[in-house]
């Protein structure tokens, strides 16, 4: 089993990396940073936080979705996975939005900890910084 996780900015090149550059046979999931804004805004608005704090609700929102997203990469031997790096830009005053990215750049840690090659792409240039 081969996994892949590339990361980088928004509209950055990511998809278009993976499907010029990464052989066939790799199946990809992409945009998960929507599907972490997606779950970290049903949480809020479900009141299902745990109110411990906003590390403790980020690791467990972002293992929650870790969870997720092996369970259905579990039928596929080799996986590409795209995620959006959020971290690097201004922090936002909304909470919900302080929450998402909490989550979005841990769910990143633990996506490249899995993964046996991690992929940097910023302007269209890709750095491998991990296998």
């Amino acid at each position: 089993m081969s996994r892949i996780f590339i990361t980088g900015g928004k509209a950055q090149g990511k998809t278009e990396y993976s499907k010029k550059y990464i052989s066939g046979g790799y199946h990809v999931i992409d945009d998960i940073c929507e599907t972490v804004r997606e779950y970290v805004f049903d949480e809020k608005m479900s009141g299902n936080g745990t109110g411990e704090g906003i590390a403790s609700e980020a690791d467990r929102m972002a293992d929650k979705i870790m969870s997720r997203l092996m369970t259905g990469a579990e039928d596929h031997k080799d996986i590409v996975f795209i995620g959006t790096e959020t971290g690097c830009g201004i922090v936002p005053s909304d909470s919900t939005e302080r929450l998402f990215r909490e989550v979005n750049g841990r769910l990143n840690c633990l996506l490249a900890a899995s993964a046996d090659t991690v992929i940097l792409l910023n302007c269209g240039i890709a750095q491998v910084i991990k296998g």
